[in-house]
């Protein structure tokens, strides 16, 4: 397959993501590169159909490129763009090409300018970012010095993009998402919903007998602990009618599915229950042991959380809850840490402490170990507000950091259906007082 530039190639309808780096191979990172590259793939209705993970190795990387495009129509390769000696991707390339490298003088340009900008010297290791298979061209690299890669193959294309997430994602926004829209003969629109407390198995159950009548969408369970992103997508020649097509599908989704779903799937948990509180004028204070702090990090996370997350208290050991939020001696002497009055007391005392509308909290077993005859898994959760309280009581099975995401959602659901005035989720074993 010989190297050739040609504007005229078709939209690839078939993605092969490589992803380099020994560092990826030993466990020393974890590849979110490829799985960010196959959502937003996946927005436009491109799936990743094979994806591999290679070494820093020129042949290995030409070997790889290869088979991609014996597979596939595209083949985008993430990492190794970088000045030092283990960066080979592009020589990976040019090998698989069997082509030299050369200076590309439009990229030479914009590194210089790039690093006349931040006013520091440019070394000769740092243009070796700018020497490139000869016959491919660079994609513009907004936020790093590496440029991208393109280089078409006859029908198909190859794409390099750095490694760190910043670049890789800015690359792909200016030279590879471009591309497939610009180039595809159909449109495609997909719509995500997520979902809380109900297992995949579940949600698609629930769905069986809609699918079934609408084959014409096609639906897609993306699981994670104790959620499930419901992705609808579909394909047609006027993207407006397909947009039409699908919010009607969403909607009959949202009617299925009932108060499990939370809301987009782009929009997080934590954002929903953050965006319900501000509009409802309500604040609230969180109690955490099991959980240790992820709840109050998870609403951090969200922009404006200040307004409406008064603070936290993270009471992990026994003594802490008597000393820091109120809990009675007694209860604690007689029925421990794990115990549904104990997060209720918890809940009521970050309340009273923060003078929140309202006060969550969570107090559990996340293992490896039963406490106190307590299983692994156990988790009390319970929200407190000036009239009245409930505590829940939920059964997890998991490791340990399986059981803690799972807790931070459970806790968070439960505030989101308390605003919502909405009861307890699946699973969730409630008890109701004042």
């Amino acid at each position: 397959m010989s190297p050739r530039k040609s504007a005229k190639s078709k939209v690839p309808l078939t993605v092969c993501v490589i992803a380099v780096g020994d560092e990826l191979l030993s466990g020393f990172k974890v590849n979110t590169k490829s799985s960010w590259i196959g959502q937003r793939l996946g927005e436009l209705g491109i799936d990743v159909t094979a994806g591999r993970v290679v070494s820093d190795q020129v042949d290995v990387i030409a070997e790889a490129i290869a088979d991609g495009l014996k597979q596939c129509q595209a083949v985008i390769v993430t990492g190794g763009l970088g000045p030092t000696s283990d960066d080979v991707t592009r020589a990976g390339l040019a090998t698989f090409a069997g082509v030299e490298v050369a200076r590309d003088a439009r990229a030479e340009a914009a590194l210089r300018a790039r690093f006349e900008q931040i006013n520091r010297p440019i070394l000769d290791t740092h243009l070796v970012q700018v020497d490139l298979p000869i016959g491919s061209s660079s994609i513009p690299n907004s936020v790093g010095s590496a440029p991208g890669v393109r280089m078409n193959f006859d029908d198909h294309v190859v794409y390099l993009v750095p490694g760190p997430p910043r670049e890789m994602q800015a690359v792909m926004e200016t030279g590879v998402v471009p591309d497939f829209v610009r180039r595809r003969s159909h449109f495609a629109v997909t719509k995500s919903l997520r979902t809380a407390l109900l297992p995949e198995t579940q949600v698609a159950a629930l769905l069986a007998d809609w699918a079934a009548q609408h084959p014409e969408i096609a639906i897609a369970y993306l699981p994670s602990p104790a959620e499930v992103v419901v992705r609808l997508s579909a394909t047609g020649d006027d993207t407006k009618a397909v947009s039409t097509v699908l919010d009607a599908a969403a909607e009959d989704v949202r009617e299925i599915l009932g108060d499990a779903v939370v809301g987009e799937a782009a929009q997080t948990l934590a954002q929903s229950v953050v965006a319900l509180l501000t509009a409802a004028g309500r604040t609230v204070a969180v109690a955490e042991s099991l959980t240790g702090g992820l709840i109050a990090a998870a609403m951090t996370d969200v922009p404006g959380s200040s307004a409406v997350l008064q603070g936290g208290v993270v009471s992990y050991s026994t003594q802490s809850k008597h000393d820091l939020l109120g809990v009675e001696s007694a209860l604690l002497e007689v029925h421990g840490p794990v115990h549904s009055g104990v997060a209720r007391e918890m809940a009521e005392g970050v309340r009273e402490r923060f003078q929140a509308d309202l006060g969550l909290a969570t107090t559990g077993v996340a293992g490896p170990a039963e406490q106190d005859g307590k299983p692994v898994g156990t988790l009390h959760l319970a929200i407190a507000s000036a009239t009245s309280e409930v505590d829940v009581t939920v059964h997890l099975r998991g490791d340990r950091t399986t059981i803690r995401r799972q807790s931070v959602v459970h806790a968070l659901d439960l505030l989101r259906r308390t605003i919502l005035g909405l009861p307890p989720g699946p699973e969730q074993i409630p008890f109701w007082h004042g």
